[in-house]
């Protein structure tokens, strides 16, 4: 007989995904290989390795229907995401990855690859997917080299490169 967590977690449709703080739960599909898994939500087949230490299975063979696998945030693909302009002051300029001049306003999408400056006297706020906020104060500089977010959790996954003056940054707890 199985262990009673184990039946109450195989009772979901195969193939179905959860998701909790620290990632997704799936359970595994006719077929289903720890590379095909990775493949699938990871984007990385080589992530095989570290799904099947996570969850103590030690070769890529099929998976019985409806066992839960665990998989980590950090190894879930992502996807483009975007911020949003929520203040701002004085002269806010701002170049796309293209490098096109943009004008930028409240409300304003902020998207990967922009490169956004401040200048004297001026300052810019901007959310991100989670709440969290990056603003720029007076004379600064940033690129934003990376602006997604993890698939299905929706954690950002966010890179900014400080090229000059500061960045203040508050970042929201990780929830649900």
């Amino acid at each position: 007989s199985l262990p009673g967590a184990w039946s109450a977690a195989a009772a979901q449709a195969p193939g179905s995904i959860t998701v909790n703080p620290s990632g997704i739960v799936y359970y595994a599909q006719a077929g289903d290989t720890l590379m095909s898994i990775a493949q699938r939500l990871t984007a990385k087949p080589a992530n095989w390795v570290k799904l099947g230490k996570l969850n103590h299975i030690d070769k890529d063979s099929s998976i019985p229907i409806g066992t839960p696998l665990t998989i980590s945030t950090e190894l879930l693909a992502d996807e483009a995401s975007e911020a949003t302009v929520i203040a701002r002051n004085g002269t806010i300029t701002a170049i796309s990855a293209d490098g096109k001049s943009m004008a930028i306003d409240i409300g304003s999408k902020i998207v990967e690859g922009m490169q956004i400056n401040t200048g004297a006297n001026s300052f810019l706020t901007i959310s991100l997917v989670d709440a969290s906020r990056i603003s720029l104060p007076s004379n600064s500089s940033v690129l934003l080299s990376k602006l997604r977010k993890s698939l299905y959790t929706g954690s950002p996954r966010t890179k900014v490169k400080l090229l000059q003056g500061r960045v203040v940054s508050r970042v929201s707890p990780l929830d649900t």
